[in-house]
């Protein structure tokens, strides 16, 4: 919606799935398995959220010189008139990620590790879902000494961490005349300070860590409020 009657906003809601049979190395890490047979490696794109939000938006308050309330002036026009509210929203569902294993070579391929066996779901339900726990880790197994063969698990089986991030913004404007007027703003990222996390340890062959969630993820970060102030001409 445009900036009409002192009122904008814009927003997009994105659903997605992205399969393909594997990934050449680079940036996602994951590598192929089995050169000769793709078809255990077709699964979901590694930085994909099922769902993701955004949205912003400005509200112009309807008081003050010109405005639906107090118009005519004066003392209380001029404390309540010329106020702003903004924001953004950003909410998205977790990204997936694949089990892994090592210093086992159970294919006899001399290639160490891998993807383990599969022999349950291994999302938790959202409500067992913790920092310590993300995902069943019983659900897998690494495949027996000299099994011949790789572990049957596939690529992006399981669900990271959603996020979600709010900014808000506050301002003030005074009319200085002649076109021009000044704008005192006050402004915070991750309004809420909320955590957003990484995916979880996924080495089953580290049972130390595995399952747990140590890093955060690039979305929001912490709380920062900015004061500030500018002149428009």
């Amino acid at each position: 919606r445009r900036f009409s009657g002192g009122f904008f906003f814009q927003a997009g809601w994105t659903w997605a799935k992205q399969l393909g049979h594997g990934i050449d190395g680079g940036e996602q890490g994951a590598q192929i398995e089995n050169t000769y047979d793709r078809r255990p490696e077709y699964g979901d794109d590694l930085w994909m959220s099922r769902h993701r939000f955004v949205a912003s938006y400005l509200w112009e308050l309807p008081a003050g010189s010109g405005k639906r309330w107090l118009s005519s002036g004066g003392p209380l026009s001029y404390v309540l008139g010329g106020w702003q509210i903004g924001g953004n929203a950003v909410l998205q569902t977790g990204q997936r990620f694949t089990p892994s294993f090592s210093g086992r070579d159970v294919s006899n391929t001399n290639t160490l590790g891998g993807r383990p066996d599969r022999i349950a779901n291994g999302n938790l339900p959202s409500d067992q879902r913790t920092l310590d726990r993300w995902f069943d880790v019983s659900a897998f197994v690494t495949p027996p000494v000299n099994a011949g063969r790789f572990g049957n698990s596939g690529l992006g089986i399981l669900e990271g961490p959603g996020a979600i991030n709010l900014d808000f913004g506050l301002y003030k404007n005074f009319a200085l005349g002649e076109g021009a007027r000044l704008q005192f703003s006050a402004t915070t990222t991750n309004a809420f300070n909320r955590p957003n996390f990484r995916i979880p340890a996924a080495n089953i062959s580290a049972p130390a860590t595995v399952g747990r969630i140590s890093t955060m993820l690039d979305v929001g970060g912490p709380r920062v409020l900015v004061l500030g102030g500018r002149i428009e001409f």
